[in-house]
């Protein structure tokens, strides 16, 4: 396996492809699996794209697999543009003959920022509508949704009371 990752903060925090490339093989000790990432706090998949880097990777690197993680907030902010980079940056993975996984995102914790703005009403709203989105992305590209997002709402309640972000109400413990 081949797996490049694409995202921001969520993305590089605790150094997550290494952390997939642990588990992988915790499973296969024999598992042969390379990872690499491009990632650049609070970016979104649209200026990766613009940016060109991932692009040039996905075109060159032989991966297997591509995993795209969008902008925490792209699914309620600008849904549009979320599914336009997605169709682009699939347009050149599919070219190179790669699988796309779309690393849903995560609600922001009960009391951010975000639920004042009006963009979500609660965890589990916010969390429902970019379930919606991500799903649908994934079938209108024959891509396989990482379900990051509920996951970790999963764990939020299996373990009432455990700090599972950040002071940012965003970012994971």
């Amino acid at each position: 396996l081949r797996v490049l990752f694409v995202g921001n903060s969520y993305t590089q925090f605790h150094a997550l492809p290494l952390v997939v490339r642990r588990v992988v093989q915790s499973i296969d000790p024999d598992a042969r699996i390379q990872v690499e990432s491009v990632t650049h706090p609070g970016w979104d998949l649209a200026r990766h794209w613009t940016f060109g880097e991932a692009r040039r990777r996905i075109e060159h690197g032989h991966f297997t697999h591509v995993v795209l993680q969008g902008h925490s907030l792209s699914a309620l902010r600008d849904p549009a543009a979320l599914r336009g980079a997605v169709g682009q940056f699939q347009s050149v993975i599919g070219e190179a003959g790669a699988r796309t996984v779309l690393y849903e995102t995560w609600a922001r914790a009960e009391g951010a920022d975000v639920y004042e703005e009006g963009l979500a009403t609660s965890p589990t709203e916010m969390q429902a509508r970019i379930d919606r989105t991500y799903h649908e992305l994934a079938r209108s590209i024959g891509g396989t949704v990482a379900r990051v997002g509920p996951a970790f709402l999963h764990v939020e309640s299996m373990m009432p009371g455990e700090q599972l972000y950040q002071p940012d109400q965003s970012h994971p413990t």
